[in-house]
């Protein structure tokens, strides 16, 4: 399966996903997506970073972005300090989790270079992973879409009344196959 589900779920399982406030899928890469995703460490967010196909097999590479923070200084929150985890420390639990999954393979850990520690006051690394999946011969979208049974939508329509309630609900039931 190509997605960050089953990693993540991996990574939530593990005790250091107990301590985690966030294990999730990266949200978007803006500003905002970034300042939502550091702003509560520690934390664990997950991307497919390339999928490289040879055949029916695909190799996914993800990255795992960890997020750390502490208040008593850029050390700590690097180092750690006994009280809260720092950015080494999250590196090395995560990488020991990825290490003892079977089908990972552990490529490698890049800190970042301060960047976020001036602008957001959290320090962030990159670790990146890789595993191995089969790729199907046919997509099944029976599989894949759940069947579509109901249509329900609530019409407002202009008025000079204060009324909540909308002025024309509308539910429409698919007659389904025998």
């Amino acid at each position: 399966m190509i997605s960050e589900a089953e990693l993540l779920d991996v990574i939530r399982n593990a005790a250091i996903g107990q301590l985690c406030r966030r294990v999730e899928v990266l949200p978007s890469l803006s500003e905002r997506g970034l300042i939502d995703a550091l702003g509560k460490p520690p934390a664990v967010f997950a991307s497919v970073r390339a999928v490289d196909v040879s055949g029916d097999l695909a190799t996914v590479r993800y990255s795992l972005w960890v997020v750390a923070q502490n208040f008593r200084g850029h050390q700590a929150a690097r180092q750690g300090d006994g009280i809260v985890l720092g950015l080494y420390d999250l590196a090395e639990c995560v990488m020991a989790v990825i290490l003892a999954e079977p089908g990972y393979v552990l490529n490698n850990f890049r800190p970042d270079g301060g960047e976020y520690a001036d602008k957001y006051g959290v320090h962030t690394g990159e670790i990146t992973c890789s595993a191995q999946v089969d790729l199907p011969d046919q997509c099944d979208l029976q599989a894949l879409l759940t069947p579509f049974v109901t249509f329900h939508a609530d019409y407002d329509v202009a008025s000079s009344s204060t009324i909540a309630a909308p002025a024309a609900p509308d539910t429409v039931t698919l007659p389904q196959e025998p």
